[in-house]
């Protein structure tokens, strides 16, 4: 299931998709993922686009902006609100501290 996921990552992949695919009610699929993982599907699908994002920011010089696109954000402020969330700072600073510590080493 977490395959799928990361292969659609960035398009418009519903649950609805996921469950059409694997050939299972979404309901169940839903339940059945967290109950195993302790986590949502959403939650696991932002939190792989999150780690896809640090590795942008790090080693693109991509815009937030198209960034937030390419993994398939709704928006630049829901993706930023989303990796301040799971990060604990936002897209920008995050690029800026560790760039320095990659130049510095």
């Amino acid at each position: 299931m977490e395959a799928a996921l990361r292969d659609h990552c960035g398009q418009n992949y519903s649950l609805d998709d996921l469950a059409h695919d694997l050939q299972r009610d979404k309901y169940y699929l839903a339940h059945l993922y967290k109950q195993e993982t302790g986590q949502t599907i959403n939650q696991y699908e932002n939190s792989y686009r999150i780690s896809r994002f640090k590795s942008m920011l790090l080693w693109t010089d991509q815009p937030i902006t198209e960034i937030a696109a390419v993994l398939g954000f709704a928006t630049p402020n829901y993706a930023s609100r989303c990796f301040k969330k799971i990060v604990g700072i936002a897209p920008q600073q995050y690029r800026q501290r560790h760039q320095l510590k990659l130049l510095q080493q």
